[in-house]
Formats: structure tokens, C-alpha cells, sequence
């Protein structure tokens, strides 16, 4: 029960964090960020099914993880990822440069319109999706041997994934 009202708590903070500091970056004069290599990257919009699992990765020390103090620790790893995210979010709002690029056809077309919908292109930097889930799996490897292979190819392929999508810095 500890697990779950303390990622509940964690949780709601940081969603509303980043909601006002992401609204508050619209209203704001934000720094563009495009570098050259990202015209080398090609886009490769079926990576989106990597890209949003980073979400039930996040969410994998709720389920996995028994032990209260390793517990305790990934909350307030997810605090201080977010503190120092929130605080360039805050004083240097970052704005991503996005191309519109024909959405496939289909389930990831629809996937990846839905996830521009919302997934704006304000405070792209630092992103938090490769963070919290290489936090989450670190804490779930500490507790678990089976994950050890799986869970850094996949937090490897959510780094690719930011990339080919063309998301997150």
C-alpha cells in the first residue's frame, strides 16, 4: 500500500508540475533547439511503440520492487530528476524544433498523432523520458536478476527512440 500512495503522491506532483511549467513555457519566449546532426537523423515514426514504452517502464518499481528502502530511494530519485528537470523547464524553457512529416498510415500514424497532441514541443530539455525509465530500471535490476539483459537494451532503445522521432534532447 506504501507503493502505491507514495507513487500516487510523486506522481500527481510531478504531472502538475510539468503541466503549469509546460504551459507556462507556451506563454514564455523559449530557446529553439535544433543541432545539425538532427538533419542527419533520419525520422523513423514507427519507433513511437519504443518511445511510449518508457511509461510502463516508469512504472515497473510499483510492481516489481518489495523492498521499502529500495522503494523509498526511486521516489526520491523521480524527486530529484524532476527537481533538476523542473528547474531548466523553469529558468531556461527550451523549445523543440519539430518538421511536420507525413504520419503513416494506420496504428502508428494514429499512435504518433495522438502522442504530438499532446507531447508538446516545450521543455524538451533535459528530456525525462530516458531518465526516469533508466531510474526505474536501475532499481528494478538492483531487486531482480531476470530484467538485467532486457531492461538496458530496452532503456537503450527509448534513447533511439527519442532520437528517430524526433522528440526529446
Amino acid at each position: 500500500m506504501e507503493h502505491l500512495s507514495l507513487s500516487t503522491l510523486v506522481g500527481s506532483v510531478r504531472v502538475a508540475i510539468y503541466f503549469w511549467l509546460h504551459e507556462r513555457a507556451n506563454r514564455m519566449h523559449a530557446l529553439q533547439l535544433k543541432i545539425p546532426v538532427d538533419d542527419v537523423i533520419s525520422y523513423v515514426p514507427e519507433w513511437e511503440f519504443i518511445y511510449i514504452l518508457s511509461y510502463p517502464v516508469v512504472l515497473m518499481p510499483i510492481l516489481l520492487i518489495s523492498g521499502r528502502y529500495l522503494f523509498r530511494g526511486v521516489a526520491l530519485a523521480v524527486g530529484i530528476i524532476g527537481a533538476v528537470s523542473f528547474f531548466f523547464f523553469y529558468f531556461m524553457p527550451v523549445r523543440l524544433h519539430r518538421e511536420e512529416y507525413p504520419a503513416p498510415a494506420g496504428f502508428a500514424g494514429a499512435l504518433l498523432k495522438r502522442e504530438k497532441s499532446i507531447d508538446l514541443p516545450n521543455n524538451c530539455f533535459p528530456g525525462l523520458h530516458v531518465s526516469l525509465a533508466a531510474a526505474a530500471s536501475w532499481a528494478v535490476v538492483i531487486e531482480r536478476l531476470w530484467p538485467t539483459l532486457l531492461l538496458p537494451v530496452l532503456n537503450m532503445a527509448i534513447v533511439f527512440s527519442t532520437m528517430f522521432i524526433k522528440r526529446r534532447y
